[in-house]
Formats: structure tokens, C-alpha cells, sequence
């Protein structure tokens, strides 16, 4: 039987023997090839072969269990023995050849199964190493197969999705992100993940770290041979820059590096802050410049490990001697031709090895690629129970895609995720809970979702029915809490039926910053339950084309600050069925063109002050019954012309006081009697003559009688008339026949 997996060719001088350790595969089996691969940021990969007399091993019961794989040096002792311990990833029975069988195994990390379970999930509020602890925890990784020897610090991810790709590549593409690396440490028995940030974690290789340099010719153990030193280019600058939507005029820039023509410019940098995106920078730039000097070479050193370090020796040139970091190793075993199965063979091994100098902080390469989404999604919007809308400041939603089988539907089902509103200044529509959206991803970013807009489902369909109301277009709010009403603006485009309808749920305010033009091109109609206010800082006109009617059920108030002007080109009519009050603060002054005509059934005026009436023609107040006036002060009436009082009654004058009469002549004349009453005396005072002339007879009655004219006197009383002075009496005129008695003093004409 023949092995496989050889290095190089030639003699080696390195002689090992092999074994494995399994409950399944017999002692009598005998290691014919081995290789492995390993190295700092990668899953060793080992494929041992064997002969083994038994035909029966159950290969895929065999899977998922460990085996260990021992490399001793011929004549060494157990410590320096070299093991690799793994779990079988996959079982192969090659051939059978004089009742032997040969079989072929693949050993992998325990984490490495990972790579078979692919889900989708969403993180929030964790740093890497919490999420990748809870991975390990979820695949039931025992928390003793790994352990964390970083030392930075993390920040907290708020929202971290791991997107249709197995676990592996989840935290591996974390790791990468971060710059944390691994590697294995191996027993017979186990093996246990590590992981680091800094060469303080690399340990010198076991033993003696230094390994001198020979010719393939003069090998022995613990040797290195064909040393090859390699330069590459690399970034010399690395500049990235980030956007935070709190901050959008200032986006967040890092850089590492002096200036120079390998720059490396990243957009979106993966960081919320600066001093986060001046760490990442660090990363970066280190990540590139692990690589720029690389040492290659062959080893006939089992102790070679990845992640330790070791010094070269005797080599040419001098500048080659110093300390190295092994990054990647591969071992491998040959077992001649001639060797006997079921015999411990002795076989050829030697390894080839890549490093890097050990000053040079290693980083591991980004090379697990970061899955994007390559389209929509559908999510419904969640949020605390008992709430129908919940945002926040920015008005941003949580959401539950319909692919998470994780997360509750309530406020802890996703990060806050902006919500993309209408394209106006000031436009903000707020999604409700139990709403679908369809959610796009920023650069296809699955750590950066932006809500898009709604989408109708069974559950929350169209506010109007279709097809039937095809031609509507509406823009409708549910009152929150509760519903039961909505505020809309509908738009109807059906050909003939047109409209454009407004409706508040509630109160509507409506502010013009100027003017407001309303035109209506045939009727227009308002109606109000309650009340109706309204205030016009400037000037207000109203132009009706035809008739105006106004209406109003109960009490009708105007109130103008300033003057009023009402011009009526036609008639005006008041009706009024209760009573008509008309109060002035200042002046009142009517001017009508023609006639003015008051009915009413009873008309009563105060006038706290002066009445001044002014009739530029005739006045004429008739009245069906009486006329009553009464002047709390004095009375003045002044009339340019005749003044005709006529009665067809009675005519009654009361007066308080002294009635006094001033005029350049009186005439009364009445058709029957007039008669003149006084309480005390009258008197009667004339300029000139005092003529009494009557048809009939003139009667003088009192107690006395005077009748003075100069300095005669004519007395009557008591029976007796007494004349006194120069009086002339025609007896014809006054008295008469057995008429009263006269008594003359002084000189008397008398005529019979």
C-alpha cells in the first residue's frame, strides 16, 4: 500500500510514525497518508488515510464524531509527539486489496459545522464578541471549545442581521470586520478555538524557537530549508468615510497612513463615530500590510503551529535571521510503497510554511463576503401592545420581517428604521402597527434597512372597493386611538362624476400666509352646526351677482370697529316679528333720496340728549290715534315759515311751569268756542292794540274786573262798575237798559 499527500520531492530524513484515535477504527490500523492545513484565520483541514482490516465501519455513523491524528519521531518521546484533533466531516472507503480496506477521512474545527446551519436572524444592541458567543451558545458549542483572548474593546452594534448565510460566515465575516484572527490549539483529546487581537497573544513555538536554515541535502530535524522571502505591494493610506443621519451636513471620515499612491478609499466605513471609524482605519491599514513581506520555506519541525513564533538562524542573507510569526502551514505525511499493512509505518514528513515578520501585527484578510439584498422586503410594523402608533423623534418604526422566526411582533422586532416620506418639504405620514412596507437596504446593506412605503394585504385592504372605484384616488388617516373615524382627501376621476372631497374626522384649520383665491363656476353652499367666527384683519367685500338670502334661526349680531356703509340700489326691506333696537355711540345721519315711509304698530324714541330733525321740505306726522310727547327739559321748536297746527279733536295743552308765547302776531281762530283756564291770574301784554271782537256777546267774569289804559281805570265788582281818569262810555256799547250801575270820578262824556 502506498501513501499520499507529499510535500516535496527528495529524501527526508524525517522519520515519523502515525496513529489515530477512534472508538470505530480498529488498533490493527495502520496511517498510509496525511496532510493538513492550517493556519491564523482558517479551519484546519485534515485528510488522513488508512488501511484497516475491517470491511464493516459504519462511515455515517462515523460523522460528527472526533478522531485524533499522532505524529510521533521515530525513537522520540510521547511529548514531542504532534497532534491534530478534529471531528469527521467526511467518510470515504476507497478500495480493499488482500483483505485490507482503505479509507479516507476529513477532520474539521467543531465549529466548523456551523457551516451547515444557514438561517436568517437580527442581533440588536451587542458587540461582536456577545454575538458570536451566543452563536457558539445556539449551535451548542460548549463554552469550554472556544476562548477569547482579545483584548480591545467593541462597541455595542444596534442592529446586526445575519442574512441568509450559514453561521460559519456569519462569524467569520464579523471576525474580518473587526480584525480579530484565530487559531486551534490541538490535543489527543480535544481541540479549543482561540481567538485574538494582538501579537501579545503569540507564543514562541515549543521547545527551542530557533530553527537554523540547511540545505535539502544535509536535513535533520527541526530544520528549514529553501527559506523565500517575498515583497508585494500594499496600501500605504487607507481613508474611508460614514454618514449618520442625525449628523447628515457632517459625515464622519477616518484615515490611517501617510499619504501616497496605494490609497484604499471605503464607503460606507461601517462606523457611527469617529473614534469608531479611527479604530477600523487601524484595522484596515494593518489588514493590508500583514501581507507586504512574506517568508515561505520547508520545515522538518513538527512544532511548527500557527499563530506562534519562531527565529531563523545560519542563514544568508543576514538580514534573513530574525523572529517570524508562522501564519499558514501545511504537514504531510508519505508512507513508502513497501510498506506493510497492519505494520506501524514509518513514513516522511516534512511541511511547508508561510510568515510573516513578527513585528508586523497581523489582521485577517476580508474574504467572507458580506451577503446583500438584492431587492425588497416585506415586514408589518410592530410596536408595544396597546399602541397603534410607535415612533420616535424622527419619526422612525420598528418592523418584523416575515422572515424572522426569532423575534417577538412587538417593539423589540428590529431597530428603529427610517420611514421614506412623501417628496414635499414637510410631508409626514406615520406607518400604524399591523401596516405591511415594503423595506429597501442602503448599498443592499442588511444592517441598514429604510421603510419605503405601504402595501395593501388581506388584512389592511383599500379604503374603497375595486375594481368598482378604479378611478378614485384617496389619501385617508384612521382616528388613533380606536379608529371608527377618518380624515381624507378623496379625489374622483370618473368621466362626468369629478369630484374633490375634504373630510375632517374633527376640527379643520386652514392658514393663508397671503392672499386666497376662491373661485366656484356654478353653486356653492356652507353649512354649520354650531358656531361661526370669523375675522378679517384688513378689508372685506362680497359680490353677489343675483339675489342674497341669509338666514339666521336665532340672534344675529355685526359689530364694525370702524365706520359702515351700506349702499342698496333698490328697495330694503326689514321684517321684523320681535322688537327692533338701533343704538348709536355717536351721531346718526340718514339721507333718503325720496320718500320715507315708518309702520309700526306703537313707536317709542329716547333721546338721551339734544334731538335736532332738519326737513329740507314739508314734515308730516299723521297719527290713526293719539300723540303723546314728553320733554324731560326744555322744548324749542324753530319754523323758517307758517307753522299750522291742526286738530280735528281736542286739542290739550298741560304745562308744568309758565307757558310763554313769542311772535310777531297770533291768530287763533276755532270753530266754536275757545276757552282759557288758569289757576292763578293771566295776563295778557300787547305791544300795541288789544282788539276783542266776537259775534255775540264779550263776557268778563271774576270776583273784580280791571281794565287799565293809561291813567284810566275801569273797575267792576261787587255789583259796581268804578271808572277813574278821562273815560268815555257809549252806554250803547256797554250796559244798556237796567244795566249795572257806573260811578265816574273826574270829567265824563257819556252818550245816550
Amino acid at each position: 500500500m502506498s501513501g499520499t499527500a507529499g510535500a516535496s520531492g527528495g529524501e527526508s530524513r524525517v522519520r515519523v510514525r502515525a496513529r489515530v484515535d477512534h472508538q470505530d477504527v480498529a488498533v490493527e490500523s495502520t496511517v498510509v497518508g496525511l496532510r493538513v492545513d492550517e493556519g491564523l484565520s482558517r479551519a484546519f483541514d485534515v485528510h488522513v488515510e488508512l488501511l484497516s482490516p475491517d470491511a464493516e465501519i459504519d462511515l455515517h455513523a462515523m460523522l460528527w464524531s472526533t478522531m485524533a491524528v499522532t505524529l510521533s519521531p521515530e525513537g522520540a518521546t510521547s511529548t514531542e509527539s504532534r497532534s491534530w484533533h478534529g471531528v469527521i466531516e467526511e467518510a470515504r472507503h476507497l478500495d480493499a486489496d488482500e483483505g485490507w480496506h482503505r479509507y479516507a477521512f476529513r477532520l474539521r474545527p467543531t465549529v466548523h459545522g456551523l457551516a451547515y446551519r444557514v438561517r436568517s436572524r437580527i442581533f440588536q444592541d451587542l458587540n461582536v464578541v456577545d454575538i458570536i458567543t451566543q452563536v457558539f451558545a445556539d449551535a451548542g458549542i460548549p463554552s469550554d471549545a472556544f476562548r477569547w483572548d482579545t483584548q480591545g474593546e467593541y462597541p455595542v452594534r444596534p442592529y446586526t442581521t445575519q442574512w441568509k448565510e450559514s453561521e460559519l460566515a456569519f462569524v467569520l465575516r464579523l471576525l474580518e470586520d473587526e480584525g480579530i484572527f484565530y487559531w486551534f490549539e490541538h490535543s489527543e483529546v480535544d481541540h479549543v478555538l482561540c481567538l485574538g487581537d494582538g501579537p501579545s497573544v503569540h507564543r514562541p513555538i515549543d521547545g527551542d524557537p530557533f530553527l537554523p536554515v540547511q540545505s535539502h541535502e544535509e536535513q535533520e530535524t527541526d530544520a528549514v530549508w529553501h527559506p523565500l522571502l517575498r515583497a508585494q505591494p500594499a496600501h500605504d493610506q487607507y481613508l474611508s468615510r460614514d454618514w449618520n443621519f442625525e449628523t447628515p451636513d457632517a459625515p464622519v471620515e477616518a484615515q490611517n497612513g501617510e499619504e501616497g499612491q496605494q490609497r484604499l478609499y471605503e464607503y460606507p466605513g461601517g462606523y457611527g463615530d469617529a473614534a469608531d471609524g479611527g479604530r477600523l482605519a487601524n484595522v484596515r491599514l494593518e489588514e493590508a500590510w500583514s501581507r507586504r513581506v512574506e517568508l515561505t520555506g520547508h520545515a522538518s519541525c513538527l512544532r511548527l503551529a500557527p499563530g506562534t513564533k519562531f527565529e531563523l538562524t545560519f542563514v544568508e542573507p543576514a538580514t534573513l535571521a530574525r523572529e517570524y510569526l508562522l501564519r499558514d502551514i501545511t504537514h504531510a505525511l508519505r508512507v513508502p510503497e513497501r510498506s506493510e499493512a497492519g505494520a506501524s509505518a514509518v513514513g516522511e514528513y516534512e511541511s511547508q510554511f508561510t510568515a510573516l515578520p513578527s513585528d508586523v501585527p497581523f489582521r485577517p484578510p476580508r474574504v467572507t463576503p458580506k451577503p446583500l439584498v438584492r431587492g425588497l422586503e416585506s415586514a408589518v410594523v410592530t410596536g408595544p401592545a396597546g399602541e397603534e402608533i410607535h415612533v420616535d423623534a424622527h419619526g422612525r418604526v420598528k418592523v418584523h420581517f416575515y422572515w424572522d422566526r426569532e423575534n417577538p411582533l412587538d417593539d423589540t422586532s428590529s431597530c428603529w428604521i427610517r420611514f421614506a416620506q412623501m417628496n414635499t418639504q414637510g410631508a409626514m405620514i406615520l406607518p400604524r402597527l399591523g401596516w405591511e412596507l415594503h423595506v429597501a437596504f442602503e448599498d443592499g446593506d442588511p444592517d441598514r434597512p429604510v421603510a419605503l412605503h405601504k402595501i395593501y394585504n388581506q388584512e389592511t385592504l383599500p379604503p374603497y372597493g375595486l375594481p368598482a372605484e378604479k378611478t378614485q384616488m384617496s389619501l385617508q388617516s384612521s382616528t388613533s386611538p380606536g379608529g371608527g373615524s377618518t380624515n381624507e382627501i378623496r379625489l374622483q376621476d370618473g368621466n362626468g362624476g369629478m369630484d374633490w372631497f375634504l373630510h375632517a374626522s374633527k376640527d379643520l384649520g386652514v392658514v393663508v400666509a397671503n392672499d386666497e383665491n376662491e373661485t366656484v363656476g356654478v353653486d356653492a353652499s356652507e353649512s354649520v352646526g354650531g358656531v361661526m367666527t370669523s375675522a378679517v384683519g384688513g378689508d372685506e367685500s362680497g359680490t353677489v351677482g343675483a339675489n342674497q338670502a341669509i338666514s339666521v334661526s336665532a340672534n344675529a349680531a355685526t359689530e364694525t370697529a370702524g365706520s359702515k356703509t351700506v349702499s342698496v340700489g333698490g328697495n330694503d326691506d326689514w321684517g321684523i316679528t320681535g322688537n327692533f333696537g338701533f343704538s348709536t355711540g355717536a351721531d346718526r345721519s340718514e339721507t333718503i333720496g325720496g320718500l320715507m315711509n315708518v309702520l309700526a304698530n306703537e313707536i317709542t324714541e329716547t333721546i338721551n340728549g339734544s334731538l335736532t330733525r332738519t326737513v329740507g321740505a314739508v314734515q308730516t306726522i299723521a297719527s290713526a290715534t293719539a300723540i303723546a310727547e314728553t320733554v324731560g327739559g326744555n322744548k324749542t321748536e324753530t319754523v323758517a315759515a307758517a307753522k299750522a297746527n291742526i286738530t280735528p279733536g281736542e286739542h290739550a295743552e298741560q304745562i308744568g311751569g309758565v307757558k310763554s308765547l313769542t311772535s310777531g302776531a297770533v291768530t287763533v281762530k276755532t270753530g266754536t268756542d275757545v276757552t282759557y283756564g288758569a289757576k292763578g291770574a293771566i295776563a295778557v301784554t300787547a305791544g300795541g292794540v288789544i282788539s276783542i271782537t266776537c259775534g255775540d256777546d264779550a263776557m268778563f267774569s271774576g270776583s273784580q274786573v280791571r281794565v287799565t289804559a293809561g291813567s284810566a281805570t275801569l273797575k267792576g265788582g261787587g255789583g259796581k262798575i268804578t271808572l277813574g281818569g278821562s273815560i268815555t262810555v257809549d252806554a250803547k256799547k256797554f250796559g244798556g237798559k237796567g244795566g249795572p250801575t257806573l260811578m265816574i270820578k273826574g270829567t265824563t262824556d257819556y252818550k245816550l
